[in-house]
């Protein structure tokens, strides 16, 4: 409304300029202010919607009712070019530069009005003697570049930008313009000629340009000569670090990361070895899964005396990097579907761990040096807690986790570090299956940090703790307080959101014998967050034998055929997900894709992938993952089809 009036007000004030600067050929013209704005964005949304012969029917009336307006000719000028009226463009743009002669626009178009009839020497007249009567404006060259450009003139272009540049001496003058220009017609080494040359003359814009390189969909063949350029452009400005950085990260584009690696230490070199460059490289290579060049990397970091200052950054990452190597082989992820990343029915105690933990001895070993052997510091908490994370979710040392986690959380100055230490120690309890202990936990935790966003997580677990202990009633009161305490910004609201739907509707709003189910449900539920896999199997198939009908028979079914998943019965997975199928259950979408995707990322068995990838096409074509699914299936069908003819 408020964007309405103004433009509206706007057009009165033209109308009142130009009434008054034009008094002896026009009258002011009166018009009622909201029929004015509402008849010109009428105007705009037929442009918008394709209507253009309705909408310059409209910008006709605005532009002969003020013609010197350059809004309105504007406006109408456009739609006429698409509709290629060509007569009435000769009318509009002549009367627009007999009465403004200033307007650059219509100039440009004058010249392109010629080009479209087919007058190319005219148009190249006009356009050259408006240069010469804007003296040769920057903001004209500007416009008639993207005439030219939108002419598909493109000698003509590059030739005007060096012309440009040879009138106004300013050799980096458009050349973002023509930059993008290249770009578009996929001439990607002049495109980055042109990023650099910007670059040379504004020198606090390298990152800037660096993104709209690197941004360029150039293929394995054009790598050499783009690298090459780079590199000379290095040879030009030997002690610039953003070129250097700049070819660092052009090289990682392209997994050529010695080079990379060799480019970043120059960064250091130049910068002063603040060792951001470094640990922005460690961090990029661990996040695509590169653990071995970026442990290479540590190595030789960590041999730079310069560098001997971000030394505990570099540890961290390298036993971090080295843990996540090791766990990232075993990762289990069928229990990822159901009611996927919920809080509430996330299962993070369950992951293959490598019967030899050897390997894992070097980042607890890392971890300690830090811990013992290096100056005390906020890095020596941060070991402190990633030592207990391994003590927990790998060993299993419940007790030694605990009391690593206090030692964090006594030797931190960090709040958030603290919070995530006393709240892990609250997850142990969980994990021990001591749920009356949790729930006591963080029900104190919740009134110790009251008017806290950590009594908010805490309270989220103590909700947990109540369910998984079998509270199911309370466990319902907890959670209709958690919809009334979080805002729909908190990053939980959703899950809890979601978790009461669950619970209302397998237990709240179910019949008794519905109840006894659930509660049976929850039983195995606890045994699964225990990592007891074989009980929990166990108690879902006690439950699915003794309530077959009952409302939780679905998502007990799921679970079940989860676990089914971790011990490899593929068979009796399939069974299960056909039952949920055939039952029409709302879980059967994500039954079966997780039978599709396990199959294909996690135990590499194409063919059965393909076989359920087939049946997500086939019964579940409205799924939120079926363009995904579709992809994933030709790219099997075609190693499938290469095998066969191999």
């Amino acid at each position: 409304m408020k964007s309405s009036k103004f433009f509206a007000m706007a057009i009165l004030l033209t109308f009142g300029q130009i009434s008054s600067s034009k008094a002896q050929i026009w009258k002011p013209v009166q018009l009622d202010e909201r029929q004015l704005t509402s008849r010109y964005l009428l105007a705009q949304q037929l442009e918008r919607s394709g209507q253009l012969q309705q909408a310059a029917e409209i910008y006709k009336s605005f532009f002969d009712l003020q013609p010197a307006n350059p809004s309105f000719y504007s406006s109408y000028a456009n739609v006429l070019f698409v509709l290629k009226n060509y007569p009435e463009l000769e009318r509009v743009i002549n009367m627009q530069l007999q009465l403004n002669p200033r307007n650059e626009n219509a100039a440009v178009d004058h010249g392109r009005l010629f080009y479209l009839r087919g007058d190319t020497t005219a148009a190249f007249s006009a356009w050259n003697q408006a240069l010469e009567q804007f003296n040769h404006s920057v903001n004209f060259y500007r416009n008639l570049f993207n005439c030219y450009a939108s002419l598909q003139l493109y000698q003509a272009g590059e030739n005007l930008v060096k012309a440009a540049r040879q009138y106004h001496n300013k050799p980096d003058l458009f050349a973002l313009e023509l930059a993008n220009f290249y770009a578009f017609r996929g001439a990607y080494l002049a495109a980055t000629r042109e990023y650099l040359i910007f670059g040379q003359y504004n020198p606090r814009s390298y990152q800037m340009i660096g993104a709209q390189i690197l941004r360029l969909e150039v293929g394995e063949q054009a790598f050499a000569p783009l690298d090459s350029l780079i590199q000379k452009e290095i040879e030009k400005q030997p002690s610039n670090p953003d070129l250097h950085r700049l070819r660092s990260e052009f090289l990682f584009k392209f997994k050529d990361y010695n080079d990379a690696i060799n480019e970043m230490f120059m960064v250091e070199s130049l910068s002063g070895y603040r060792g951001s460059a470094i640990l922005d490289l460690l961090r990029d290579l661990s996040a695509i899964q590169e653990y071995a060049v970026a442990e290479s990397l540590c190595t030789i970091a960590l041999d730079q005396p310069p560098l001997r200052h971000v030394a505990p950054q570099i540890l961290l990452n390298l036993a971090d990097i080295t843990e996540k190597e090791v766990l990232s082989k075993g990762k289990l992820s069928p229990m990822n579907y159901f009611y996927s990343d919920n809080l509430f029915f996330n299962t993070p105690f369950i992951q293959r761990v490598p019967s030899n933990l050897a390997n894992l001895q070097r980042a607890f070993q890392i971890y300690d040096s830090l811990i013992t052997k290096l100056p005390r510091s906020e890095y020596t908490s941060q070991a402190l807690f990633r030592l207990a994370d391994l003590r927990f979710t790998v060993v299993r040392d419940f007790d030694g986790a605990i009391n690593l986690y206090r030692q964090a959380e006594n030797t931190t100055r960090d709040y958030a570090l603290r919070q995530r230490c006393r709240q892990r120690i609250g997850e142990v309890y969980l994990a021990q299956g001591a749920m009356e202990s949790a729930w006591q936990y963080f029900n104190d935790e919740a009134t110790r940090q009251e008017g806290t966003d950590y009594e908010k997580s805490a309270r989220i677990y103590a909700a947990m703790s109540a369910y998984l202990s079998g509270q199911i009633d309370s466990t319902l009161t907890l959670v209709g307080d958690l919809v009334m305490l979080l805002t729909p910004a908190h990053p939980d609201f959703n899950d809890v959101v979601e978790f009461e739907s669950f619970l209302r509707t397998n237990y709240a709003e179910v019949q008794a014998v519905d109840r006894k189910a659930f509660e049976e449900f929850v039983k195995a539920e606890r045994l699964l967050q225990q990592n007891k896999l074989s009980e929990a199997g166990e108690a879902f198939r006690f439950l699915l034998n003794q309530f077959p009908t009952a409302k939780c028979s679905a998502p007990a079914c799921f679970r079940l055929a989860q676990i089914e998943l971790l011990f490899n019965n593929f068979v009796a997975a399939d069974s299960l997900v056909l039952k949920l199928m055939a039952d029409g259950s709302d879980l059967s979408t994500a039954a079966v894709f997780m039978l599709a995707e396990t199959a294909d990322i996690y135990y590499h068995d194409l063919r059965r992938a393909a076989q359920w990838y087939s049946v997500m096409l086939e019964k579940y074509p409205d799924s939120l993952q079926i363009a995904e699914v579709r992809k994933r299936l030709r790219e099997i069908q075609k190693i499938l089809e290469t095998h066969k003819e191999s």
